[in-house]
């Protein structure tokens, strides 16, 4: 249900655009989602970080997964892995993950990407891992709730 005081709160955090403006002025994400039955989410996730105002999206997913995740996401740039050849991660995707992710200013892994993977522990302790907690603090409930009084 939406909340008319938070979308407001949230719309005055948001400056108008400059005219000049190109979408590589507002921030590029790279998004490495998605295996076979699970393409909601990166389709989801591609989704939200466009409509929170990124300028340059780029879903990256194992490569018998683009077709799927193309026509549910015509916005964010579709870019394949390597594949197993059943929708999961094969190995050496994280050659072109580094690739992919260098220029980026937000990385958006998701949960099923260390599952699938083992060739991803290099990735995780290397130094572009960054667990969430570090990057975002907890917003404190006593601002939620003002939020929402106001």
């Amino acid at each position: 249900m939406r909340d008319p005081k938070i979308e407001r709160e949230i719309r005055n955090c948001w400056r108008p655009r400059p005219k000049r403006a190109n979408k590589g002025d507002f921030g590029r994400i790279f998004i490495l989602a998605g295996s076979r039955g699970l393409t909601g989410a990166a389709a989801l996730a591609s989704f939200a970080a466009l409509r929170a105002g990124a300028g340059l999206v780029t879903l990256s997913c194992p490569s018998t997964l683009v077709p799927i995740l193309s026509m549910k996401q015509t916005c964010a740039v579709v870019r394949p892995l390597p594949d197993t050849g059943d929708g999961h991660l094969g190995a050496g995707a994280w050659r072109t993950v580094d690739g992919l992710a260098r220029d980026c200013d937000v990385i958006a892994i998701g949960p099923v990407v260390q599952e699938t993977s083992r060739d991803f522990d290099r990735y995780w302790s290397s130094p572009l891992a960054y667990p969430v907690d570090r990057l975002l603090r907890p917003v404190p409930a006593e601002r939620i709730a003002e939020i929402k009084a106001a």
